[in-house]
């Protein structure tokens, strides 16, 4: 079967609380050039794509990938309480309170008007959870795009065929003359 190298294939799931979009397009070439973009904290996995792909079957054109991944139900930042500078902020508040004689309000959201009381922590993000999820949206997207290269190899297979029974057909009316 025919494959035209002009095709595109599009595909977006979401897969662990992120989006993920992947689309391919691809235009006639000798060769197989790569144009890949995408977010640049995931550039890791920019030549696993491409290993991917060829692993695929894509073997020549010119292939513009694009990703996204947009997270969409939680973040990896996590807020922490630093127990121990919140301990020793309460125990000075309490101090100053007994030394000045003040009124005793120290509640959770006077304490936490302190940010200090507070850190941020990142989790570390599982890279092959991540790269498998975009395996599976990539793979959803190369299936279309594989289709869109047969359905126009078919197309142009028809076409040529079409034309050559034309000019087989003018070929025998010349002979006829």
């Amino acid at each position: 079967m025919a494959r035209s190298m002009t095709a595109f294939g599009r595909s977006a799931d979401v897969i662990n609380g992120r989006e993920i979009t992947v689309e391919l397009k691809s235009v006639n070439s000798k060769f197989l050039d790569y144009n890949i973009k995408l977010p640049r904290n995931y550039g890791v996995f920019e030549e696993k794509i491409k290993a991917h792909l060829q692993k695929s079957g894509v073997s020549r054109g010119k292939l513009d990938v694009y990703l996204s991944i947009n997270e969409i139900e939680s973040s990896r930042e996590k807020i922490c309480v630093d127990r121990a500078y919140a301990q020793s902020y309460i125990e000075a508040c309490r101090e100053l309170k007994d030394l000045f004689g003040l009124e005793d309000d120290i509640t959770v959201m006077n304490i936490a008007r302190n940010s200090s009381v507070f850190t941020s922590v990142t989790e570390e993000e599982d890279v092959e959870q991540l790269w498998n999820d975009v395996k599976s949206v990539v793979d959803s997207a190369l299936e279309i795009f594989i289709s869109g290269r047969e359905a126009e190899g078919e197309r142009l297979t028809k076409d040529l065929l079409d034309k050559k029974a034309q000019l087989v057909t003018l070929k025998e009316e010349l002979a006829k003359r």
